[in-house]
């Protein structure tokens, strides 16, 4: 009987660590699914077991083709850019602190960013802007790509332009 015991301590003992590693891992299944997203979209090449296979190679051919040609799309695409990249902490701060639906994807919380925080006014209405913006969330681990939509985009900056509106209105 005692040896049962001893069996039974042993065979739990065994068993505990991968039981709360898998509550551990399920508790952070989305952080983790980011992470790992994040990686995969960064990574050219994986190498292992004496291979390398080539990533992502279809998408850098892609941007390379996106890059603007002349000298004045250079300088408007990199004017969006630096402006992104200086309106992404506010995003982030309103991600961060402020309570949010549960079940919304990134992409759909940038989009009701430009409304609730009255933040359409930092794209200006500038689809390039917003879309440089989505891109620029996307390397800081948000699920923001593929961007919203053009029309999705206005929809939006219409409903922000109405909102805000109407609290002109009442503070009148």
């Amino acid at each position: 009987m005692e040896l049962t015991v001893k069996y039974i301590i042993e065979l739990v003992k065994a068993l505990v660590w991968p039981f709360i590693a898998l509550i551990v891992l399920f508790s952070l299944r989305k952080e983790i699914t980011t992470l790992f997203k994040a990686v995969i979209d960064r990574a050219t090449k994986i190498s292992g077991a004496g291979m390398s296979v080539g990533l992502a190679a279809n998408q850098v051919q892609a941007e390379k083709l996106a890059e603007p040609t002349s000298r004045d799309e250079k300088a408007k695409a990199l004017r969006r850019l630096e402006m992104a990249k200086a309106i992404a902490p506010k995003f982030g701060y309103w991600m961060k602190n402020y309570n949010h639906p549960p079940g919304k994807t990134h992409y759909e919380e940038l989009l009701d960013w430009l409304v609730m925080d009255r933040s359409a006014r930092y794209v200006s209405g500038d689809y390039d802007t917003f879309n440089a913006l989505a891109q620029v969330l996307s390397k800081m681990c948000y699920d923001t790509i593929p961007t919203p939509s053009k029309g999705q985009f206005m929809v939006k900056v219409v409903e922000a332009d109405e909102r805000e509106e109407y609290r002109r209105s009442i503070s009148r």
